[in-house]
């Protein structure tokens, strides 16, 4: 993710752009969120140029100016997935433990929905019939 500052202030992007490979979120002072790449490296969160560097292209298609723009920060993160891609939601097999994990780049879209999966979960209600397929027993190891 990348957080640039446009001198001039605000006004080169009034709202988020979304494509299918970046978005361009501004704020109200003249700085601007891009983001997202995705690398699978395990857990290094060291950026790499060649992220930056699609990700500018990516984004300078749709919107020119940006790459007029002052780098402020470069900045990578953590998308926890599971084997599936698909999270992680209810109760696990210890007593107790509830899961709601590996929304991948999907955590901050999923969030309400799976508080509320989460709480009836930790309330002994079963996962609704649209949900069964995140059930984390899937992942449970079936003895031979």
């Amino acid at each position: 993710m990348l957080r640039l500052r446009d001198p001039h202030g605000p006004g080169l992007v009034e709202r988020t752009i979304r494509t299918h490979d970046a978005y361009v979120v501004p704020r109200a002072d003249g700085r601007y969120v891009l983001g997202a790449t995705m690398e699978e490296r395990g857990f290094d969160t060291a950026p790499s140029a060649g992220g930056v560097f699609e990700l500018l292209r990516d984004v300078s298609e749709v919107v020119p100016g940006v790459l007029e723009l002052e780098l402020e920060q470069v900045i990578a993160g953590l998308r926890p997935a599971t084997p599936d891609n698909l999270p992680a939601l209810g109760p696990g097999v210890l007593d107790g433990l509830v899961w709601a994990a590996g929304h991948h780049r999907n955590g901050i879209l999923l969030a309400g929905l799976s508080g509320e999966l989460a709480a009836a979960a930790l309330c002994g209600e079963p996962l609704p019939d649209w949900a069964a397929p995140t059930d984390p027993g899937r992942f449970a190891q079936v003895p031979a």
